[in-house]
């Protein structure tokens, strides 16, 4: 048997290897806006969900009309292989991007029908919203975004710093944690800004939409930034604003900022906040609206363990699960299909998806309410990627 020298390097709680053998992988996850995203244990790539921008990568679009009716309806409802030899991916609005175990990153979305080639000698990939970063070899952070189409949709990007040890994405802000794990904030897009120090002793960063966390090296999570009503900072209050790195939780092996989600050393998965319905209305090549248009379901101000042997998790608008076993667990909104369970609606029952399609009664969370008029929520879509 051939040895196989394998280059580890750690970013951001993720562990990126390079010409790997993928046979001791484990499935990954990754939650764009209206798509999904999976890496399988062997480094194949699946998409599915919306695929209006080309996010799905299979050379289709979805097509409207002038009067918001679809055209041509070639969203993937299943998933759907795309590449191989894939270490990682990331899933942002619209675009996709993947990175190969020989450190060759691709993208496709916003108009790129197939994977296209981006550029070399990278580690690490993240994406949130319309924005991107990557880590390269050189422990360079680069950052670009996607609005801006300057020679392409993935031809902006530009250099941040040198010495990063890990990073997370927000809106319009970025926290990085560089050389003696000390953790900088700073604004990506603004050219004159210079980080500022919050605090040092990190081991991993990760970010939502306007929160920030911080894992330290004994495994506490911290969170500040937006937190209002639902207690999406997961501090446990209601307050507007958490100004400063406030507890949230111990015995944390990885927080998913963008879904108020963290994983525990004993591999249980805990959420809080809420799982925002989110919709765009679209006709004739235009989204015409878009944004947040009610609750799926709320959580509460604090984590709430909702599921156990968990090895991977991501979403914002949808939710998806690994467990050990290599079973995918998806729910919340599936207007797109991006829950793959072949249906385009929220889901009453929970399938597990594997060949032919099998009814199977999991219903893990209770219901969001009674009000007929709202989506409701019962449980999960078990999905095989192993």
């Amino acid at each position: 048997m051939k040895k196989i020298i394998v280059s580890i390097l750690v970013f951001s709680g993720f562990t990126v290897t390079a010409a790997a053998d993928n046979s001791a992988r484990l499935p990954r996850v990754y939650a764009g806006t209206t798509h999904s995203v999976a890496v399988d244990s062997r480094g194949g790539l699946w998409c599915w969900g919306d695929n209006y921008y080309g996010q799905i990568g299979n050379g289709k679009q979805t097509k409207y009309g002038g009067d918001f009716r679809i055209l041509e309806n070639n969203n993937a409802s299943r998933p759907v292989k795309i590449m191989s030899n894939i270490a990682c991916a990331a899933a942002g609005d619209g675009f996709t991007l993947a990175l190969s175990n020989t450190g060759v990153l691709y993208g496709w979305g916003n108009g790129t029908l197939v994977p296209s080639e981006i550029m070399n000698n990278v580690v690490y990939v993240e994406a949130h919203g319309n924005a991107a970063m990557i880590i390269k070899t050189d422990e360079s952070l680069w950052i670009w975004n996607q609005s801006d189409k300057t020679g392409g949709p993935f031809a902006s990007a530009r250099k941040i710093c040198d010495k990063v040890k890990g990073a997370a994405l927000g809106d319009n802000s970025l926290v990085v944690l560089i050389r003696n794990d000390v953790l900088f904030v700073s604004r990506p897009y603004s050219r004159d800004i210079e980080p500022v120090k919050i605090m040092s002793g990190v081991r991993e960063v990760s970010s939502g939409r306007q929160q920030f966390y911080a894992v330290t090296e004994d495994g506490t999570l911290y969170s500040w930034g937006s937190n209002g009503t639902y207690g999406l900072a997961g501090v446990g209050t209601d307050e507007l604003m958490i100004m400063t790195p406030t507890y949230v939780a111990d015995n944390v092996k990885r927080v998913i900022g963008n879904g108020g989600m963290l994983i525990k050393t004993d591999n249980s998965l805990w959420v809080w906040g809420r799982i925002p319905v989110f919709v765009e209305f679209r006709k004739a090549g235009e989204v015409v609206n878009s944004g947040i248009w009610g609750d799926l379901k709320t959580y509460g101000k604090s984590p709430v363990k909702i599921l156990d042997n968990v090895t991977d998790a991501c979403g914002e608008y949808h939710y998806l699960a690994v467990k050990e076993n290599g079973q995918l667990f998806s729910w919340g909104g599936n207007e797109y299909g991006q829950l793959g369970n072949g249906l385009n609606s929220v889901v009453e029952r929970s399938e597990i998806v594997s060949g032919e399609v099998i009814d199977y009664d999991f219903d893990i969370l209770e219901k969001n309410n009674k009000n007929e008029e709202k989506p409701k929520f019962t449980g999960f879509n078990l999905i095989n990627i192993k």
